[in-house]
């Protein structure tokens, strides 16, 4: 995947991925991995902007529900 760049949300790192048509999300949680990708239906500004939201807001549930088993 090719990285398109590293977001700080609510106090940790988010790195976005593009690759082949697919969009995604990657973060370290107490040393492992954790993400989510999601297939692009075009490249219109919408869609990718609608992905990006979709991605982020996940990534964002996804390490409060992690925060919560800890």
């Amino acid at each position: 995947m090719n990285k398109i760049n590293t977001f700080s949300l609510e106090g940790f790192d988010v790195e976005m991925l593009y690759k082949n048509g697919f969009l995604a999300y990657t973060f370290e949680f107490n040393g492992k991995p954790y993400g989510q990708k999601v297939k692009l239906k075009s490249r219109k500004v919408e869609d990718v902007a609608s992905a990006t939201f979709l991605l982020l807001e996940n990534a964002l549930s996804t390490h409060k529900q992690l925060e919560n088993v800890v």
